[in-house]
């Protein structure tokens, strides 16, 4: 991608996760905060519409991106679960924008086709992020850690279990050590599967 439109694309994130510049979002301000004239916005995007959208969708892929990569197949299925846990953990701390963002006025209000569009790109990283996970079970299955046959309602459980995990090790007012709480989310998955 473009130097100088990803800068542009992170701007308006910057821009839209801050939830007192509602009124600053304009062309004219993206623009200002990127040190460029606003008519250079136009060789990159038709709108300001075009903008959000592929900023979202920018942001959504370069976040999902250290959740994603590939595990290390070196690690045992222990070693391997805590670090995808930590990613995932990581990916929730780091990107508490994200709900800021979509309650931004420039997102509620897009034609509908792009928040469609938009929630394709969001379930395809759903998707991804599953798989990744499942990769995970089964280096467990393959190790003998998990027993075979896992069925759907209990990967369910597990995947519940754990970003609620990640969901309260997360709020501000807990002060647990994410670490101890990551391998005890680790023996949970353990015992819960193996009963």
């Amino acid at each position: 991608m473009n130097p100088k439109k990803e800068n542009i694309l992170s701007v308006a994130i910057d821009l839209l996760s801050n939830i007192d510049n509602n009124q600053k979002f304009t062309l004219s301000n993206i623009a200002s905060e990127c040190g460029i004239v606003k008519s250079t916005l136009y060789e990159y995007f038709e709108n300001k519409t075009q903008i959000v959208e592929e900023a979202l969708v920018w942001m959504m892929k370069t976040e999902s991106e250290a959740l994603l990569k590939p595990l290390d197949n070196t690690q045992s299925f222990k070693e391997t679960l805590i670090a995808y846990l930590q990613r995932v953990l990581n990916f929730t701390k780091e990107r508490h924008q994200i709900q800021t963002i979509v309650n931004h006025y420039e997102v509620v209000t897009l034609p509908q086709n792009i928040k469609l569009k938009i929630m394709a790109k969001m379930h395809e990283i759903f998707k991804l992020s599953e798989k990744r996970f499942d990769a995970v079970l089964t280096l467990g299955l393959n190790e003998g850690v998990i027993k075979d046959g896992i069925k759907e309602a209990r990967k369910n459980a597990i995947k519940s279990m754990i970003f609620g995990g990640i969901l309260a090790i997360n709020q501000p007012f807990n002060e647990w050590d994410s670490s101890i709480m990551i391998e005890e989310l680790y023996e949970s998955i353990i015992v819960l599967h193996n009963t």
